[in-house]
């Protein structure tokens, strides 16, 4: 069974949904999917975890492409209030919820598996990860198209990570990254730890983490800062800006199935306003 896994809050269960949605349009074998997430108080409707029914709703949705597809819910809230709450990474530009992937080392198999961030869409054959030999190294990632000029030549965007799962729980690094970030704050928190402990990785073609216009071969779309419109980066669920100002339209199956049948009440995430 192929793994993947994902972390967010239930704001980002829309994020999370589109993803996974668009992997089993495009992959028909059975995939287990292990969703991270946490309830943090002080941040209010963004620090909501995602809920028992919400992974019986994903499962339900995947199961209709393969029944033998599951989707498992691990809660780490207590984790994090112990650890990282009370630093200053804490309060970083970005999501604390990046830094979930980091207590994933009880729950990840000794297989390879797939991190992917919730503001990714799939537009082809994840088994193309297999090509990849990760045998004698932690994981594979793409270089981060913007920050490899910010902060250093070879610096790897963690938004796809194809992980040895055997490795990694040898060599501790996502562990000894969220001990890093008790001591040390970050810009990038979770990736910049991530970059400085790694001890052995492989770089992934760009199809894999596509950071830019979606080209012929790409595989993973990420649509996290890019050129185009970097100070707000539309993120896939802005159905309107992703067709209208990306002029992207290979998605609308996905966009449909949202439409009609995500659970936008029960979760209390706004419908958009957008017709196909």
């Amino acid at each position: 069974m192929f793994n993947i896994m994902y972390a967010g809050d239930r704001l980002t269960l829309r994020g999370i949904y589109l993803s996974i949605r668009s992997i089993v349009e495009h992959n028909a074998f059975p995939i287990h999917f292990s969703i991270l997430t946490m309830a943090i108080e002080d941040k209010g409707e963004k620090g909501r975890a995602i809920k028992e029914e919400d992974r019986l709703f994903l499962e339900k949705s995947v199961q209709q492409f393969n029944k033998d597809s599951v989707v498992t819910l691990h809660d780490f809230s207590k984790r994090y209030q112990d650890t990282l709450q009370q630093t200053r990474n804490h309060k970083c530009k970005f999501s604390p919820y990046c830094m979930l992937r980091l207590f994933s080392e009880s729950i990840i198999p000794d297989e390879n598996i797939l991190y992917l961030d919730a503001d990714t869409l799939i537009i082809g054959s994840l088994l193309e990860f297999n090509k990849i030999d990760i045998s004698q190294v932690e994981l594979a990632a793409c270089p981060d198209y913007l920050a490899q000029w910010w902060v250093r030549p070879g610096y790897f965007n963690s938004g796809v990570l194809w992980i040895n799962g055997i490795n990694i729980k040898k060599t501790h690094l996502f562990e000894r990254s969220l001990k890093l970030l008790t001591e040390k704050t970050y810009n990038f928190a979770d990736q910049t730890a991530l970059n400085n402990l790694i001890e052995s990785f492989v770089y992934l073609p760009r199809k894999f983490n596509e950071q830019r216009p979606i080209k012929k071969d790409s595989i993973v779309c990420h649509f996290c800062n890019r050129v185009l419109r970097f100070w707000s980066p539309i993120r896939p669920w802005d159905i309107r800006l992703m067709r209208e100002v990306y002029k992207i339209k290979e998605f609308d199956n996905v966009y449909k199935d949202y439409l009609e049948k995500f659970p936008f009440k029960e979760t209390g995430i706004p419908k958009p306003d957008y017709k196909l």
